[in-house]
C-alpha cells in the first residue's frame, strides 16, 4: 500500500500460495492508517517474489469515502485546588467523609453534580472514587426543600455486580444513617421490593431486578416516585448483558417524559471513546459530560519490572 510519500509510507505483507489452491479465490484482510490530510487514493500492489513480471496493481479511490464521525477529545483535567469537604456547606454531610479534601476528579465535577440538576455522564478510570461523585448528586437531592414539601426524595443506584451492590449497601447503610437516610437493596421478589422502595430513600439494585420491577411502571407509584437514577459501570453496556442496562436507562428517560417530571440521570463508567453518543442518549449537555483520559488517576500507578 502506498500513495504519495508525504501521505503514507509503503507497507508490506506476504502470504503463501499453495499450488493445489492456486486457482481458488484468496481473501486477505489488512488494515491501513487514514491520516487527517486525506490522500486522493491508495495503491495496492500484489507482487510475486518468485516470478518476474508477475504483479498487479489497483488504485483505491477515496473520493466517495465516508469516514466515521470524529469523536471529541477527552476532558482535560484542570489544575484546580483540591476542594475541602466543607464545600458541602452542611455539617451533617461533612460527617459522611473521613478525609479533608476531595480528589482532583471529584473536585472538577463537584459543582455540576452538587449545585445543578443536570443529567451527568462521568467517565474515569477505576480507582477514581466515582461513587463519591454519585453521592454529591444524592446529597443534592436530599437537600431539595421544595421536593420535600411534595414527596419523600428517593434515588436508585444501579450496579451490574451483585457483590459490589452488597458492599456499597453496607457502606451506605452505616454512613447515610448519620443523616437519617434508609438504604435498601432489592431482592428480585416484586411484592417485597415494592415495600422496600416505599420505606427506603436509597434503593440499590442490579439491572435485571430493576428491569423486572419497572416494566409495569404505570401501575407502580413507587417506581414513578424516583427522582434520581444513578447507573454505575455503564461501559458494560457493550457486554452480553448490556441490553438490560440500555433498556432501563431508556425506560427511565421515557418515564420522565411521560410523567412530565424531572428524573435526574447520573451515568458513570470507565473512560470510553463514544462518550458524546452516550451523553446525547442520556440527555447530558456538553458541560455535564466528563470523559477523562484513562491515564488520569488520583493515585498514579507505579510500574515494577522483575
Amino acid at each position: 500500500m502506498s500513495s504519495e510519500s508525504r501521505y503514507a509510507r509503503p507497507s508490506f505483507f506476504s502470504f503463501d500460495l499453495v499450488r493445489k489452491y492456486c486457482e481458488d479465490e484468496h481473501y486477505v484482510k489488512f488494515f491501513v492508517p487514514i491520516y487527517e490530510t486525506l490522500p486522493p487514493q491508495y495503491f495496492i500492489r500484489v507482487v510475486s517474489d518468485r516470478w518476474l513480471s508477475s504483479e498487479t496493481q489497483i488504485a483505491v479511490s477515496f473520493r466517495h469515502l465516508i469516514l466515521p464521525e470524529t469523536q471529541p477529545a477527552p476532558t482535560e483535567l484542570l489544575d484546580l485546588q483540591p476542594l475541602p469537604v466543607n464545600a458541602l456547606s452542611n455539617s451533617k454531610y461533612e460527617e459522611l467523609y473521613n478525609f479533608k479534601v476531595f480528589n482532583c476528579i471529584q473536585t472538577q465535577v463537584f459543582n455540576t453534580l452538587y449545585h445543578t440538576d443536570e443529567n451527568v455522564f462521568l467517565g474515569a478510570s477505576n480507582g477514581s472514587d466515582k461513587t463519591i461523585c454519585a453521592e454529591f448528586a444524592m446529597l443534592r437531592l436530599f437537600s431539595n426543600e421544595k421536593l420535600k414539601e411534595i414527596t419523600e426524595p428517593k434515588c436508585v443506584y444501579i450496579t451490574p455486580k451483585e457483590e459490589l451492590a452488597k458492599i456499597i449497601r453496607q457502606d451506605w447503610d452505616t454512613r447515610f444513617g448519620i443523616i437519617d437516610r434508609k438504604v435498601v437493596m432489592l431482592s428480585g421478589e416484586i411484592s417485597t421490593d415494592l415495600k422496600l422502595i416505599s420505606k427506603g430513600h436509597i434503593i440499590i439494585s442490579t439491572p435485571e431486578i430493576w428491569d423486572n420491577l419497572s416494566r409495569r411502571w404505570k401501575q407502580r407509584k413507587h417506581v414513578q416516585n424516583i427522582h434520581l437514577f444513578i447507573v454505575d459501570d455503564l461501559h458494560t453496556i457493550s457486554s452480553d448483558d448490556g441490553a438490560v442496562l440500555e433498556i432501563i436507562c431508556s425506560r427511565m428517560r421515557y418515564i420522565s417524559s411521560q410523567l412530565e417530571k424531572k428524573i435526574r440521570i447520573i451515568a458513570m463508567s470507565t473512560s470510553i471513546l463514544n462518550a458524546k453518543d452516550i451523553a446525547q442518549w442520556l440527555g447530558c449537555s456538553k458541560n455535564a459530560t466528563f470523559n477523562f483520559r484513562p491515564n488520569i488517576r488520583p493515585i498514579q500507578l507505579d510500574l515494577h519490572i522483575q
